[in-house]
């Protein structure tokens, strides 16, 4: 049921990147900012049908690849898994068990990828629909995601280092 779960949350995320896509694709302009610089100082334009149909494969790859692993997880060899204590971990009693925890987690992890694009794409569209949208930077997002790639690494190596 969770692997069901997973993959929906990510379906969702992905179905609201769909409709970021619709919403904004008639308010921008023809030309529009695509880049910018660290300080959120536009440096690269793009044609706007160019720019969105290249976000549009990368969330397309991203879903497939995140949804395709949460679907053949359960049918990964145990020879190509590499965690901590892997023999207690994957024996038959805990595999199923091991296997939920790593389909929510990627399924978290990959929603959280996701939503990072998504935010950041958002500014973009908002710098080039609004009149003085202010310049962006994303480093304080990046930092919210940093913080985040290490709780979800720190969550892996806690649950897998020790036994249950």
């Amino acid at each position: 049921m969770k692997r069901w779960l997973s993959i929906v949350l990510l379906i969702l995320v992905v179905a609201v990147a769909a409709f970021q896509i619709s919403y904004y694709y008639p308010r921008l302009p023809d030309k529009m900012i695509s880049h910018l610089d660290a300080k959120g100082i536009p440096n690269g334009w793009s044609d706007k049908n160019d720019f969105l149909m290249n976000y549009g494969k990368v969330l397309a790859i991203l879903s497939v690849t995140f949804i395709g692993i949460l679907l053949g997880l359960s049918y990964l060899p145990t020879s190509l898994v590499n965690i901590p204590n892997k023999e207690y971990w994957l024996a038959p009693e805990r595999e199923k068990k091991t296997v939920e925890y790593f389909i929510v987690w990627l399924s978290i992890f990959g929603s959280g990828v996701m939503l990072l694009l998504m935010y950041a794409l958002h500014k973009l569209f908002l710098i080039n629909t609004v009149v003085n949208e202010p310049a962006v930077t994303l480093w304080l997002p990046l930092s919210v995601f940093l913080l985040f790639n290490v709780v979800m690494i720190y969550n892996l190596f806690v649950r897998f280092s020790r036994y249950d």
